[in-house]
């Protein structure tokens, strides 16, 4: 793929303007009508990729305009934990993925710290539930306490991250359960639609929900666009995902460390 784009981009940039000069030329000295025509397709096809990409500047533009950013339905108060509903794969460093042109599903919502070390929020909630069967690399291994990796024993389908140490990873624990003791949860998708892939854009959704019920309290909808990259709403870090979450599934204020009165 990455490939691909550097020939693109070496036509764009040093063939386009000399193939349209020589179609141009031709197309003035051009006497027959058939020939007029011919050349006049080809020279548009010569702009082509011109064409496509500010045809999807605009398209773009008008997704960042009206379907971008916070849609916040009902919050919930003194939230203690959250599931994890859909982990991401956190096999890869996000940067290298992208660098190497290994665009992952849901580029824009995709984060290291929710992929690789989604135990961090922790020090936004009490504890944080992910699938059992999701477990660390060994390269994360060698950066935490190995008593975080123990293996799940039979049946046991989730596991819970806590720490007793507010906002601290040194005390950060992982234990094992059938079922999820969080009444919230998380997911993402990627929105993927034919006039997206056409314009290289990518669009994300990050979801927050009651397990109960699969009420949907808010979401967060973002757009990636891969040539030229851009990405909106602007202003992406490690953390947006848990972010969202906070205004969402709003944390007692004991897990936000304020003293209860």
């Amino acid at each position: 793929m990455r490939t691909w784009w550097d020939i693109l981009s070496l036509y764009e940039t040093l063939l386009v303007w000399p193939l349209a000069a020589f179609v141009g030329f031709a197309l003035l000295r051009a006497k027959s009508r058939r020939g007029q025509v011919v050349l006049g397709v080809v020279l548009c096809a010569v702009f082509l990729p011109y064409i496509h990409r500010y045809a999807g500047d605009l398209y773009f533009d008008h997704l960042c305009k009206t379907q971008a950013g916070e849609f916040i339905y009902r919050t919930m108060d003194n939230v203690e934990g959250i599931l994890q509903m859909r982990p991401r794969d956190g096999s890869k460093d996000y940067f290298d993925r992208m660098r190497d042109g290994d665009i992952p599903e849901d580029p824009w919502g995709h984060t290291n710290r929710e992929a690789r070390t989604p135990w961090h929020m922790i020090q936004t909630y009490t504890f944080i539930e992910i699938s059992a069967a999701v477990l660390p690399s060994p390269i994360l291994r060698r950066l935490y306490d190995e008593s975080m990796f123990e293996e799940p024993s039979a049946g046991q389908a989730f596991a819970r991250y806590t720490s007793s140490d507010l906002g601290s990873l040194r005390s950060i624990r992982k234990e094992f359960s059938l079922k999820p003791r969080s009444l919230y949860g998380f997911t993402w998708r990627e929105i993927s639609r034919p006039r997206h892939r056409f314009f290289n854009i990518h669009a994300g959704e990050i979801q927050a929900v009651v397990l109960a019920s699969d009420e949907v309290l808010g979401r967060k909808t973002g757009f990636y666009r891969s040539r030229p990259m851009d990405i909106c709403p602007r202003g992406k870090d490690d953390q947006q995902t848990e972010m969202f979450l906070k205004k969402v599934l709003r944390p007692s204020p004991r897990e936000l460390g304020v003293p209860l009165r």
